[in-house]
């Protein structure tokens, strides 16, 4: 069959042996091949100073061919890191170096979102270079996003059959839906877990049939799905082995077996309407969605005393995918009624509940427990007191996280946050949308006077607070974070509540009518978050 084949260059710039590979002649021998471009970036090299090596290396090598060149801006290097740079006075110097290559003018990828940085700002910068323009590396919501702002070209995401998350989060369908091209780089899901597709059975069946070997049968599939695969060989031989691909030519029967082995597959061959039961049958999976301290256990609670069985990672341990086997098992009860009220943060991690739900005729619900971030913080911090009757430090809780799976710290909460897709409809599940009401904790106690200790010592009655990393002051009542500076790793670290809430927890105090005396802003955070009146040590106020 016609296949469009690309080739990654990356590591013919990034190895540490490149000076001993034939880096131009495997790109030459890659295009004899057949491969009709040849994907590259300006930050591959060995460093920072070595930036722009590999763009280099493509030009000198196609010179002369018409071939298409897709390079990247927007990515730095510091001491050998992957580091985002999506500013747009960072992306507008690097875009000012690209350049035409025999008459064409290469297509230009934002190597991947900057965190630090709103996206429609690098985007925007993007959107002036004269050529194609696309994004990598992006959430489904980022693509959406790009889609509506630039004129969307292609984009770029890790792909293959050990890593399928752009399948199961729908980046790979949205595009092709869209009209948007999909390059797949890192095909045999890096050089690391390559070796195991070789001895792959379904792999060896369908590359003894059309007389190839196992990885030519991966591209293939890759293609198969409408992506173009972006291979990355290092030598010759292994470039010449491209023009291979295009004998692969999949049946229905091949398909099956291949989703047999990496049920992710079915996201990219199938659309969930076609699988999706009708909701209202005797099988019902409920997922509940949402941050630690979210609530979701109260939701889960009022479905057990409904008849659902609770499925939960807290209570068994491991992973989330590790759940799946028992949810298989219950399932095979005709009327089983089953709860998940786990996080399942992403579109990618609740897709393996569906396959497993779809699969033996369950509809499936979701419950999105819509709790805001500065909730969820107090609500673990107050169930942390509950359990412990104090906050555990940094070393501790790393202790006591292996076998507790609620001695959580801000980073857990903070990951949660990074990774959340919002849950949509067109996942293929009912969703019922349940935004947060009420305070955090049904406070009760009476009220007391809370001082910041960099303010001053406290008066008699008031309770001092405040981050003191040279230690706590000796024979002041109150509570003290005493962690060094750098990133939060404990809940007491200003603007984080946990001092108030220790005091409060311990005491019998109701933060609702207590008062904090403070003028730092991360101090006044703290008392905001608990709903804690907060006065200025000057004014009054």
């Amino acid at each position: 069959m016609a296949v469009t084949l690309g080739l990654g260059a990356m590591r013919l710039s990034t190895r540490a042996d490149r000076d001993a590979l034939d880096g131009a002649g495997v790109v030459q021998e890659a295009v004899r091949a057949g491969v009709s471009l040849v994907d590259t970036a300006h930050a591959y090299g060995l460093g920072e100073d070595d930036r722009g090596h590999n763009e280099r290396l493509v030009a000198r090598a196609l010179e002369g061919l018409d071939v298409e060149v897709v390079t990247k801006v927007g990515m730095t290097r510091p001491r050998g890191a992957w580091v985002p740079d999506g500013r747009r006075g960072a992306l507008l110097a690097e875009l000012e170096g690209v350049r035409p290559r025999n008459g064409r003018v290469p297509t230009v990828l934002l190597h991947a979102p900057d965190p630090r940085v709103p996206l429609r700002t690098s985007l925007r910068a993007l959107a002036t270079h004269a050529g194609p323009v696309g994004v990598c590396n992006v959430s489904l919501a980022q693509l959406r996003e790009a889609a509506d702002l630039i004129p969307l070209h292609t984009v770029q995401v890790g792909l293959s059959l050990q890593d399928a998350v752009a399948l199961r989060s729908g980046v790979v369908r949205e595009a092709l839906d869209r009209g948007v091209r999909v390059l797949a780089h890192s095909p045999f899901a890096g050089p690391k877990r390559a070796g195991s597709l070789a001895r792959n059975r379904v792999l060896l069946e369908l590359a003894r049939r059309h007389d190839v070997a196992p990885h030519t049968v991966v591209l293939a599939v890759l293609a198969d799905l409408g992506a173009v695969p972006l291979p990355g060989p290092t030598t010759v031989e292994h470039a010449r082995h491209l023009t291979e691909v295009g004998r692969v030519e999949l049946a229905d029967a091949d398909r099956d077996a291949l989703i047999d082995a990496w049920p992710a597959l079915r996201w990219g061959w199938e659309r969930p309407s076609e699988r999706r039961p009708a909701p209202g049958g005797a099988k019902q999976v409920v997922m509940t969605v949402g941050s630690p301290g979210s609530g979701k256990s109260t939701w889960s609670a009022d479905l057990v005393a409904a008849g659902y069985r609770r499925l939960n990672r807290d209570e068994r341990g491991g992973t989330l995918r590790g759940l799946l086997p028992t949810l298989r098992e219950w399932l095979a009860d005709p009327d089983a009624r089953v709860v998940l009220d786990n996080t399942y943060p992403s579109r990618a991690l609740r897709t393996e509940v569906l396959d497993v739900a779809w699969d033996a005729g369950a509809s499936v619900r979701v419950v999105y427990v819509d709790t805001p971030h500065e909730v969820c913080q107090v609500r673990v911090i107050w169930r942390t007191l509950e359990r412990y009757g104090r906050l555990p430090g940094p070393t501790e809780r790393e202790v006591l996280a292996r076998t507790d799976p609620h001695a959580l710290g801000p980073s857990a909460l903070t990951r949660w946050r990074q990774q959340l897709e919002i849950p949509e409809p067109d996942e293929g599940f009912e969703l019922h949308h349940h935004p947060h009401t009420g305070p955090p904790v049904p406070w009760s106690g009476h009220g007391a006077t809370f001082v910041d200790i960099a303010v001053r010592v406290p008066l008699e009655g008031e309770l001092a607070v405040g981050w003191t990393p040279d230690g706590a002051p000796d024979g002041v009542d109150g509570a003290f974070c005493t962690h060094p500076p750098g990133p939060a790793v404990c809940w007491c670290r200003p603007p984080l509540p946990g001092l108030l809430l220790t005091l409060c927890h311990n005491r019998g105090i109701d933060p609702t009518k207590s008062t904090l005396i403070a003028e730092s802003p991360a101090m006044r955070r703290c008392a905001q978050s608990v709903g804690m009146r907060v006065i200025a040590p000057a004014s009054g106020r």
